[in-house]
């Protein structure tokens, strides 16, 4: 067990029992290594064997470790204040209150000591992150050539001196330090044809510039020589270079640097970087010496350099990389929730989390309550974008108001915003009346029996439902309102009610249609400041001025009118559509060839609206029926044809 712990430490200055004698060359590789605490995993550990699993500074760092007896895990914490080593218990909760003070990592190192046996082990740990380790990249991770024939390396070959490439990095924030550089590189006697001896040295001058005009300018820090041991980086590995020592030089950068190597003047060594093309900007250059014949002393873009090479380079970029240390401690995100409901499934609902900034995936978490059950929220990127987030597994379960709770923070914030929104519903069942609120109360839907022809989830929401479209699509609206689902239609004319707005004649209520609004028929009562309309249709609503409308919608008739059914010819089923433009006493009955009631579809008095009414033809024969409507003075008769 110690000799597992000395392989980590591995320095001289650590207690005797826990070091080598003998400083050792490269470091153990890690199980897990982990920037962000929040994680859960079941692993097995072979015998005789150990795995290093290492987390970042962290607040509130907990760890609660299950394993078997033969394996014994310790933790080491490490950072300016010095090493300290503590022992894991299994099913005992750990923590490090000082993580992210005290001691800037911690490495668990787990280890089994059966001499045949393997032991599976888990682990779930949990902190809020403090900074975060970003590897910033323009490659895939694999070389590709850019010539047929050729090796996928870029240089000047033995002797290159004061010849050089980079790369440009733009910090993602400006709470930045860049803690590293990698690159992947061969030297010349690493290639089946290189003329360099075996034993020469593998070496560069590393630089940091900064930018001047798009293209390396001064140095940020002294370039420092680099020797590369390949016992420690094997070929085809990257190559790390820390830049920790030059920490105060090297933070909150505010706009691109550049990473790369000079030859050195008295170097004959010809280094090699890889090249890919991942990503077709140009994000790389090379310098060109001061004996070029047509660009001495000068950096050019890597297609500036292909044009004397026909054009091969286009598209390429050298395979170095910047590893960035980002911490954003501005204020938390503003969270924006809302949800989409599935106007088939109506019971099935997709929570949205969106903000103007970037969020980090890891953070957001959140429930679902209807009633006293609370279902967690499991979101991901919606394509294309880091602002918002869905979860798609959420299904309502009754009537009630509905509560959505989410936590989350920016990309890189340290600070947490907690949100929380709540949404009515209502299950509209289709021989039944029922009365929907917002929450908040201001808006009241009530629907008559006959509303729909099959059971609906109905919802409502104060503003819009969506939070990706709510600031623009409600920006002129002193009041918006959701009803859902959207665009669902109702087969019997529904009373809305507004109350509680600052309401007077210079106002409307309107509905959004193909991202414009439009104006609906209204009541306005300025003096209770309520407004009162009828609609056939949810969706998205808002009282706003009728100046800022884009249209109006004619819901109300201007005339009596029956339509033909459709579909007719028709079985089982046809639906048969008519207008009312005031309210009146209506009938639609459907009669035989010989004037034989056959069906009364509708009796009783209708408000000003369009209808639709189904007719089934089950019980009935084929053949040729006729359906009159009756509303007031108004009469009118079509003819419809059952064909089974």
């Amino acid at each position: 067990q110690n000799f597992f712990e000395a392989n980590w430490l591995g320095s001289s200055a650590s207690d005797p029992s826990l070091r080598y004698l003998v400083p050792l060359p490269g470091r153990p590789k890690t199980r897990g290594d982990y920037v962000d605490p929040n994680v859960h995993r079941t692993d097995t550990l072979p015998q005789q064997s150990a795995h290093y699993i290492r987390f970042e500074s962290a607040t509130n760092f907990r760890a609660l470790l299950t394993f078997p007896a033969n394996v014994v895990v310790r933790a080491i914490e490490s950072g300016p204040g010095g090493t300290r080593i503590r022992d894991v218990s299994s099913g005992v909760e750990f923590s490090s209150p000082e993580l992210a003070t005290v001691y800037t990592s911690l490495v668990f190192v787990v280890m089994n000591d059966h001499p045949v046996q393997s032991m599976t082990y888990s682990y779930t740990v949990s902190g809020e992150l403090l900074r975060f380790i970003v590897e910033e990249l323009h490659d895939s991770g694999t070389p590709h050539a850019f010539s047929t024939g050729f090796s996928p390396y870029l240089g000047f070959g033995n002797n290159g001196h004061s010849r050089g490439m980079a790369v440009r990095f733009q910090p993602a924030i400006n709470g930045n330090v860049l803690r590293k550089a990698r690159m992947l590189i061969m030297f010349n006697q690493e290639f089946s044809n290189g003329t360099a001896l075996p034993g020469d040295n593998k070496d560069f001058l590393f630089h940091v510039w900064r930018d001047r005009n798009g293209r390396p300018g001064d140095d940020l820090i002294p370039p420092f020589l680099v020797t590369v041991d390949r016992t420690a980086y094997p070929v085809d590995s990257f190559v790390d270079i820390d830049l920790t020592p030059y920490q105060s030089a090297l933070t909150n950068l505010a706009g691109p640097v550049y990473v790369g190597f000079m030859e050195d003047s008295d170097d004959s060594v010809g280094t090699y970087v890889a090249t890919d093309n991942f990503t077709s900007e140009d994000f790389s250059f090379v310098y060109r010496g001061p004996t070029h014949p047509t660009a001495p002393n000068t950096w050019q873009t890597m297609r500036e350099v292909s044009a004397l090479n026909n054009n091969s380079l286009d598209g390429f970029n050298l395979m170095m990389r910047a590893v960035f240390e980002y911490s954003d401690s501005s204020v938390a995100p503003a969270l924006s929730l809302g949800y989409l409901q599935n106007p088939l499934l109506s019971e099935y609902i997709d929570v949205i989390a969106a903000s103007p900034d970037e969020l980090r995936a890891g953070s957001l978490a959140g429930t679902l309550t209807q009633g006293t059950t609370s279902s967690p929220l499991r979101f991901y990127n919606i394509p294309g974008t880091a602002k918002a987030f869905i979860d798609t597994s959420q299904q309502l379960k009754g009537s009630g108001t509905i509560s959505i709770k989410v936590r989350g923070a920016k990309k890189f914030g340290v600070f947490y915003a907690d949100t929380t929104v709540s949404l009515s519903a209502r299950l509209l069942k289709v021989d039944e009346p029922a009365v929907l609120s917002t929450p908040s109360g201001t808006v009241t839907v009530t629907f008559e029996p006959g509303s729909v022809t099959d059971p609906l989830y109905v919802t409502a929401f104060d503003g819009a439902n969506n939070p990706q479209m709510a600031r623009g699509a409600t920006k002129l609206a002193p009041m918006s309102f959701f009803l859902g689902p959207a665009d669902a239609l109702l087969n019997r004319l529904s009373t809305l009610r507004v109350t509680g707005a600052a309401i007077d004649e210079s106002m409307t209520l309107a509905r959004q249609k193909d991202g414009g609004w439009y104006s609906l028929p209204a009541t306005i009562e300025p003096g209770r400041g309520t407004l009162t309309a009828s609609i056939d249709r949810l969706g998205l609503f808002a009282v706003m001025k009728k100046t800022d409308v884009d249209g109006r919608f004619d819901d109300i008739p201007m005339a009596f009118a029956l339509y033909q059914n459709y579909p007719n010819p028709f079985n089982p089923a046809t639906t048969i559509e008519f207008d009312l433009p005031a309210r009146t006493r209506t009938r639609l009955v459907v009669y035989d060839v010989l004037g034989k009631v056959v069906a009364r579809l509708l009796d009783e008095d209708r408000p000003a609206g369009h209808y639709r009414v189904k007719f089934g033809a089950s019980g009935i024969p084929s053949g040729v029926y006729f359906y009159r409507l009756t509303a007031g003075e108004f009469s009118q008769v079509r003819k419809l044809l059952v064909l089974k």
